[in-house]
């Protein structure tokens, strides 16, 4: 997230919209927005993996 330009071309490059999760404090995914009804099926991925993956202290947000 600190070189938005490089997100922009990598959207640009495959031709898509991105889902942009930060998934730890080390780490971030990009996801490829195919499907407007997708968001709502993310949110519940990142609710489940929250709740069993992850120690709480650890958790960025749902």
């Amino acid at each position: 997230m600190l070189y938005p330009d490089l997100i922009c071309q990598f959207s640009d490059r495959i031709g898509k919209n991105l889902f942009i999760i930060p998934s730890s404090v080390h780490e971030l995914l990009l996801l490829p927005a195919d499907h407007k009804d997708e968001a709502s099926e993310i949110r519940c991925m990142i609710r489940e993996i929250n709740d069993t993956q992850v120690r709480v202290e650890e958790i960025l947000s749902y």
